[in-house]
């Protein structure tokens, strides 16, 4: 029985993630660009975080990082493998590795439910749920923050369900795994409030409360202290100050709707059409929480679950990919639901029809939304094209990483001293916040002073990005410079003769 035991939970984990690696990197292949394409703007910044570290430049001293620096030291290994080789290399091997992370996060799901008691069935709708909602595959396409915090967390929960958890070494290793979660993305604090203060459920657990105390604290100042003796008043100003300070740029509705993936599936859905659906999802995910809720050893994953979804509908920004930081907290919530099946028969029924809905919606929704929106994924950049005719040129500006990434150009032009922002829209939250609450990159002049004289500053210059926001004035002085490469619509002009 133990072996036959053993063999399904390998099946089941195999699964999991051949179906979550699967969907993820087919999600790139499908997509216009493919997996040399333009992956968007936030995977080039950490990886030329990383490579502008290995190259002698630190993060918020010498450049923008609106986030802690694990991501930029998880990408340091690629981005020595992409010096050595070619800057496009080490950013794809990097995508492919994370989209591989993110397998492995929908089976540790699995492997965690299995630790806290749940069945092998419910533990399985849990990993599936995670392996296909669309929220945590355009998360884990490509290296982004979510599937790291996801997995440090997902370790935190692992060493939290150990057999004698009364024990300080797996609080220890659970505090310092959680740690580096908020050493990810300062989000990531709140789940471990969350845990923190679980523990004062009762006189046992509550002794528990320092050594994971200490395990995070530890695991947190190794990894930001030596950057915050170097840049104190800097680094906390980009990593907390800047991030409650952004723009708000989504109601509460909208970020409903592409929390539940239903706007990706249906982007023409009207208003009506869109309230009824979004009430018919809350009327299943309260039929979720309230089975798994029922489920006891499974209330604080619904809590934390809960509180993450209050963060994203309280930060000030919210994008699409954000949907990935409660993913697996959800995937919890919905395995614990089927797991409810062992208690009362109309509460058991209840939670395993729920999440059987759950993972068969979130599996019909994603399979629409990538069919609709493909080339949302990534996008063609004629980079080989645009090489080619770029020789000569010694200092390549750009408004994006991903361009110098993928025209091989990043780890040169850091090696011969050439000006790099790194984040350069970052700078909107930051060197060059409006002075204005609400006021747009297009209508702020400090901006499009500094944005003009940096990308004027090297020999040529590239725009691949309309969020940018350059100025019609901007925008006309550079296209009325020479030519010096042009493919599939990209254009790079001289600055210089």
């Amino acid at each position: 029985m133990h072996l036959a035991a053993g063999g399904r939970w390998r099946a089941v984990a195999s699964l999991v993630f051949v179906v979550g690696f699967g969907l993820r990197i087919g999600t790139v292949l499908g997509s216009r660009g493919g997996a040399f394409g333009n992956f968007g703007y936030d995977p080039g910044v950490y990886y030329a975080a990383s490579d502008a570290l290995i190259h002698g430049r630190l993060p918020y001293r010498d450049f923008v990082l609106l986030h802690p620096p694990v991501q930029m030291l998880a990408l340091t290994p690629f981005a020595v493998l992409g010096r050595l080789t070619t800057d496009h290399a080490g950013f794809v091997v990097a995508n492919t590795a994370f989209a591989a992370l993110g397998a492995l996060n929908a089976t540790l799901i699995v492997a965690v439910a299995r630790r806290m008691g749940m069945s092998l069935a419910a533990a399985a709708l849990g990993g599936l749920f995670y392996a296909v909602w669309y929220g945590a595959v355009t998360a884990e396409i490509s290296a982004r923050l979510e599937p790291l915090g996801t997995f440090a967390f997902l370790c935190g929960v692992f060493a939290l369900t150990a057999e004698d958890v009364s024990r300080r070494r797996p609080l220890v290793l659970a505090g310092a795994a959680l740690g580096v979660a908020v050493s990810t993305k300062v989000w990531w604090i709140v789940p471990l409030l969350v845990v923190l203060a679980w523990r004062l459920e009762s006189p046992t657990t509550r002794r528990g409360i320092i050594p994971l105390a200490a395990g995070a604290a530890a695991a947190i100042t190794v990894i930001n202290l030596p950057f915050f003796v170097l840049a104190p008043g800097r680094m906390w100003r980009m990593v907390v100050t800047d991030q409650l300070h952004r723009p708000t740029n989504t109601q509460a509705l909208d970020r409903l709707d592409r929390l539940t993936s239903l706007h990706a599936a249906f982007p023409q859905l009207s208003r009506s059409g869109e309230l009824v659906a979004l009430a018919a999802i809350a009327a299943l995910i309260a039929a979720v929480g309230w089975a798994a809720w029922r489920w006891r050893p499974g209330r604080m994953l619904v809590a934390i679950a809960a509180a993450q979804v209050v963060v994203l509908m309280a930060s000030p920004s919210y994008f699409a990919f954000y949907s990935g930081y409660p993913a697996a907290a959800l995937s919890f919530v919905v395995a614990a639901a089927a797991q409810s099946a062992r208690g009362t028969v109309s509460a058991g029924r209840l939670g395993t029809v729920a999440a059987g809905l759950t993972v068969t919606l979130a599996t019909a929704l994603t399979g629409v939304a990538l069919l609709v929106r493909p080339i949302n994924q990534v996008i063609p950049l004629p980079a080989r094209e645009l090489a080619k005719q770029l020789t000569g040129v010694h200092c390549l500006m750009a408004d994006s990483p991903m361009a110098l990434i993928a025209l091989n150009r990043l780890s040169s032009d850091l090696a011969a001293g050439c000006p790099n922002w790194i984040d350069v829209t970052g700078r909107t939250y930051d060197a060059d916040a409006p002075t204005g609450r609400h006021t747009g990159r297009l209508q702020n002049a400090k901006w499009q002073v500094d944005v003009r004289r940096y990308l004027l500053s090297g020999d040529a210059v590239i725009v691949i990005r309309g969020a940018t926001g350059l100025s019609p004035a901007t925008a006309r002085l550079i296209r009325r410079l020479p030519v010096q490469a042009r493919a599939g619509g990209y254009v790079v002009h001289r600055t210089r003769p």
